[in-house]
């Protein structure tokens, strides 16, 4: 109940820290105050029956109900419920003090230490403790601020200001102190390394010298872990190295570790006392992945672009180029395995949509010569990703060889293909250059001395496919169906090429391309696929069958569309 009105009030009315017994009270007069209600007494600002007072310790202090108390030797535990006070021995660590920080008296640990109070335990501090023994001097070079070689195994070393911290976890100057012919370390330091560490230390008058120095651990607390650069991790928490290429967890004292990247759009930095990937102004993310962070209302951020996925009808290749450019964007450019895939996701499974690119959209070419000696060359670039089409003319008399080769290199294999040999009558393929026929037709004349002849070249699953090509069309197919016990077709990311016997003029062609002149870096068709014959089908489709594959297709079709900004 609340207080109430008296104009002639106890002036000594009765608290719960002194129930019948109004201690020191000399005043005999009334006064005006507000009093509790009969059965009640004040327990601090309010009333309370008198049953539901607190407790009185053993020097005479009240404590509300439901609270607790330490003493002010921080030896005795006291709380109050209900009424009962129960008590029990408490002690402080040896390395705490009994003190009130933040107004709250209580066991704290001394600096240097970590914990609750009742147990503290030392600070992880900043590094591992190292012994100043063995240590091994030698003279250093003068420049002492380049990677340089040092002693006889070769090492390398690079100058670095040595840094130490106190045993009680306090950054402290290195002391070097000098012995001729040696240099020795203070005790009592640790040096902020764990691996073993070498620095150049130089005083004034002294000589620079070169210390290596073998380090011992510091204890590490249970559950917990080192970090190779000497931090002490909690169970749980995580750091990157220290060019963000990996990340590692400490799980129940062991550090669990995964490689990682930053994302292009980020950098590897410390930001607010930690390592980690870090977006770039202007994107967004967790540095790992990071989006553009300007994207239009209903385009969604992938990368370095913005993407609209349009819900409306289907439209032919121009309109659908037509509808994005009325937006500020294009079709899309695929250039790596991971935006492919994002596509492929949103558009949906099976959906298929417009690509900007297109089948022979210019005549580019790359021309070699080769001589009459069949020596290998190799087209300077590798193949884009996911390849399995090139175009190529030759001129010669006879023997042109192709080689598609995993490396730039005829040791390292590849399938060899012979157009034209024996007398320009026959053409075959082999599994490895020099390896016997797997097949071999007849191909009367296939070569020509005085113009070019084109070809093509397309590789299907576990497939070869090879074949000439005439007015856009194409002739004389071969194909070989290549089998290994190993699990699958060799991967081909180099082509070399060459003659035997007589000289060549080559042409390899730029056979598909981005129609906003990006560089082709990046190919990922469905099986069977780029079609043999362009004339047919000159646009290319993300999503058909599988959905992240490309299949070349008419352009007048109606499919869904995909703009990119």
């Amino acid at each position: 109940m609340a207080m109430s009105y008296n104009a002639c009030g106890d002036p000594c009315p009765e608290t719960c820290a002194d129930q019948g017994n109004r201690r020191n009270c000399s005043l005999d007069d009334c006064i005006k105050t507000c009093v509790c209600p009969v059965g009640q007494v004040l327990d601090g600002l309010e009333c309370v029956p008198s049953q539901e007072c607190g407790c009185i310790l053993s020097d005479g202090q009240y404590i509300p109900n439901h609270s607790s108390h330490l003493n002010s030797d921080c030896d005795q535990f006291c709380t109050c419920m209900e009424g009962e006070l129960s008590c029990f021995s408490y002690s402080c660590d040896a390395n705490a003090n009994c003190t009130i920080e933040g107004g709250v008296r209580d066991c704290h640990c001394n600096k240097g230490y970590i914990g609750n109070g009742g147990t503290c335990r030392k600070a992880p501090g900043e590094g591992k403790a190292l012994k100043p023994e063995p240590i091994t001097i030698v003279d250093c070079p003068p420049d002492i601020n380049k990677t340089v070689p040092i002693c006889e195994g070769g090492a390398m070393m690079t100058w670095q200001p040595p840094t130490a911290v106190s045993n009680e976890g306090l950054q402290v100057d290195l002391m070097i102190e000098t012995h001729h012919p040696g240099t020795f370390l203070e005790p009592g330091v640790m040096i902020q390394k764990v691996k073993m560490s070498t620095y150049c230390l130089q005083r004034e008058n002294v000589n620079p010298r070169l210390a290596s120095i073998s380090p011992t651990a510091l204890e590490i607390p249970e559950g917990h872990c080192a970090t190779p650069e000497g931090d002490i991790l909690e169970n749980g928490n995580s750091y990157i190295c220290s060019d963000c290429t990996e990340e590692c967890v400490c799980y129940n004292g062991a550090l669990v570790c995964r490689e990682v990247s930053c994302s292009q759009f980020a950098t590897c930095s410390n930001q607010g006392g930690k390592r980690g990937c870090y977006c770039l102004d202007g994107y967004h993310g967790d540095g790992f992945s990071c989006d553009r962070s300007d994207c239009p209302e209903a385009f969604h951020a992938f990368g370095s672009s913005c993407y609209y996925f349009a819900g409306g009808p289907r439209l032919n290749f121009d309109d659908a180029r037509s509808f994005c450019k009325g937006m500020g964007a294009d079709l899309p450019v695929i250039e790596t395995q991971v935006e492919n895939d994002y596509l492929a996701e949103m558009n949906g499974e099976n959906q298929r949509a417009w690509l900007l690119a297109g089948r022979h959209v210019d005549n580019d070419y790359i021309m070699e010569r080769t001589g009459t000696s069949l020596e290998y060359k190799f087209l300077a670039d590798p193949l884009p990703e996911g390849f399995n089409s090139i175009q190529f003319s030759v001129k010669a008399r006879g023997e042109a060889h192709i080689l598609l080769s995993t490396g730039k290199d005829v040791s390292e294999g590849g399938y060899e293909i012979v157009i034209g040999t024996d007398g320009n009558t026959r053409s075959y393929i082999a599994l490895c250059p020099g390896c016997d026929r797997s097949l071999n037709i007849r191909t009367e004349n296939i070569l020509s001395s005085t113009e070019h002849r084109r070809f093509y070249i397309t590789i299907t699953g576990r497939t070869i496919h090879f074949g000439r090509i005439i007015d856009g069309y194409t002739q004389h197919p071969l194909q070989i169906f290549v089998d290994h016990s190993a699990g699958g077709p060799l991967d081909v990311n180099y082509i070399g090429f060459g003659t035997n016997g007589v000289r060549g003029e080559w042409a390899f062609y730029k056979t598909n391309s981005w129609l906003n002149g990006a560089d082709w870096s990046f190919e990922y068709w469905h099986g069977s696929k780029p079609s043999d014959d362009p004339k047919m089908t000159g646009c290319i489709q993300l999503g058909y069958g599988c959905p992240s594959h490309w299949v070349d297709v008419q352009c007048s079709e109606l499919l869904k569309v995909i703009c990119e900004m």
